[in-house]
């Protein structure tokens, strides 16, 4: 089997395309989990981080457009993102972190 990584689809954007490298890099059989729904699920993964990343930075509470204090919206679609990484998560996951997530399962 040859070491080098497949190439990053073009259709990806930024963000995206550095999750897929990211768990193609550390994925023990990449060849396996490549296609359209791993591309959707590294979507998934880009959106999570944005969102964190911009709760981070402009706090979980914001002004809405009548300058009173509301949630931000990004938390919502963190949400989201969050249910939809646990969804596929197993999927896309390597050997490595799978078997270490057993082994915190309580019995």
């Amino acid at each position: 089997m040859s070491d080098k990584l497949p190439e990053v689809p073009a259709h990806l954007d930024e963000a995206t395309a550095k999750v897929w490298e990211e768990l193609v890099e550390a994925h023990h059989d990449p060849a396996r989990i490549i296609g359209a729904d791993f591309d959707a699920y590294c979507a998934q993964v880009a959106l999570q981080r944005d969102c964190r990343a911009r709760i981070a930075e402009e706090g979980a509470i914001v002004s809405d457009e009548r300058d009173r204090p509301a949630p931000h919206p990004a938390i919502d679609l963190e949400l989201a993102a969050q249910r939809e990484i646990r969804a596929w998560g197993d999927r896309f996951r390597p050997k490595i972190a799978r078997a270490a997530a057993s082994e915190r399962r309580p019995r």
